[in-house]
């Protein structure tokens, strides 16, 4: 639990100082490289998979303001916003120079995902549990996001526990994803497709971790919100920030598909009180290693690569 916690403590220094300890590129010149995502194999009857959930906005509720932006996403990557998965937006392997060329600027430029990518590429979700082979990315959680919560009353609240309630029985992911090399897309791979990390503690930052089983209609689960500087407390006007993420029960099937509202318990000298979220209501959906091949780009297709020949530095992911 601690790493988790020191690794969002790393994560939210990058996002608010915005540097780094290293660089993509060994040109200063250069454009950072994202962290490159799984390529989705769709079934015969579809185009794509699990689309991400959507952004939220800004909202009220008892005396806190809580803004999540991107709410939670699978997999979730607090260090290389945006989460989740770009996906071939068809069913093939081969593409024209045109519009390879079209994906390398989509994903060389950190796209977003409230921008439009290329007609071949779309956003889906999907995480896993078990690592990947080729996959190198140890921040990345298979679901998760942060949420920021501003007391806006005037009396201290603290928040001891976070938890979701489902809202309707999970199902199986029955869908497979082609991870690309990425490194492969450029004719002259760049020699380093990792960017260094780095940070510093804050007691501004908090962690939960959320244990999903086979969860039935209306079951509500809660967790506690963890931090080495104690209870979470909020005084007036201050601000936190709680990273969530998303794990599966021993026994549990490793590919589920959750429907959530996350719920907030919060303690004042009024009592106990627990807040639905019905703003943050996401899909939450978990991926099978087995469901992901990777792909590298021979010309102007992308070929399978050999599982046995892949090692956890390549950048498939």
């Amino acid at each position: 639990m601690v790493t988790k916690i020191l690794r969002r403590i790393c994560a939210l220094f990058l996002l608010f100082q915005l540097t780094s300890c290293g660089n993509v590129s060994s040109s200063a010149n250069s454009v950072p490289l994202p962290t490159p995502r799984a390529i989705l194999s769709p079934l015969p009857d579809t185009s794509a998979g699990p689309p991400l959930n959507k952004p939220v906005s800004p909202f009220d509720i008892a005396g806190l303001h809580i803004q999540a932006d991107g709410g939670f996403q699978c997999p979730n990557d607090p260090l290389y916003p945006p989460t989740g998965n770009i996906v071939l937006a068809e069913n093939r392997l081969t593409y024209t120079q045109q519009e390879i060329t079209q994906m390398i600027s989509y994903v060389a430029g950190t796209p977003k995902q409230n921008t439009l990518p290329p007609p071949t590429l779309r956003w889906v979700a999907g995480g896993s549990i078990t690592p990947i082979p080729g996959e190198y990315d140890t921040a990345t959680v298979p679901c998760g996001g942060w949420i920021d919560v501003t007391n806006t009353g005037n009396i201290s609240v603290q928040i001891p526990q976070i938890g979701v309630q489902f809202t309707k029985s999970p199902i199986q992911n029955p869908y497979s994803y082609r991870l690309i090399n990425f490194c492969s897309l450029w004719s002259s791979p760049e020699p380093n497709c990792l960017a260094g990390k780095g940070g510093n503690p804050t007691c501004n930052i908090y962690s939960a971790t959320i244990e999903l089983g086979m969860g039935r209609t209306g079951l509500a689960l809660a967790t506690p919100v963890n931090n080495p500087c104690g209870m979470l407390t909020l005084k007036p006007t201050a601000l936190v920030r709680i990273f969530v993420d998303f794990t599966l029960s021993p026994g549990t099937s490793d590919n589920p598909i959750y429907s959530v509202v996350p719920e907030l318990t919060i303690d004042t000298i009024s009592g106990k009180e627990v807040l639905s979220l019905p703003q943050l209501a996401s899909k939450l959906v978990f991926a099978s290693s087995q469901q992901f091949s990777c792909y590298k780009l021979q010309g102007t297709t992308f070929v399978l690569e050999d599982p046995s020949t892949l090692t956890y530095l390549l950048s498939c992911q």
